[in-house]
């Protein structure tokens, strides 16, 4: 679920994007401003569900380095 956030927060900040070329184009300064507010609410989207990943991938590794620790003390032993 937290990938696919991400990639939707990802996927609408870019169609923010479009809209603002879009709207400078068209001179629609309204649009402009409203979706130069709606990217920057996505792009803080995407930093949180970035940093969520990072946690739980970081959480991971240190599980999988203990549990290499532990089979590794337990091979030293015997």
């Amino acid at each position: 679920m937290k990938k696919f956030m991400l990639v939707w927060c990802a996927v609408c900040a870019m169609l923010n994007l479009i809209a603002i070329i879009i709207g400078l184009f068209e001179s629609d300064w309204h649009t402009v401003w409203l979706n130069f507010g709606l990217l920057l609410l996505n792009s803080a989207c995407f930093v949180y569900w970035l940093h969520e990943l990072w946690k739980e991938e970081k959480q991971r590794v240190a599980i999988q380095q203990e549990s290499l620790q532990a089979r590794d003390s337990r091979s030293n032993q015997g």
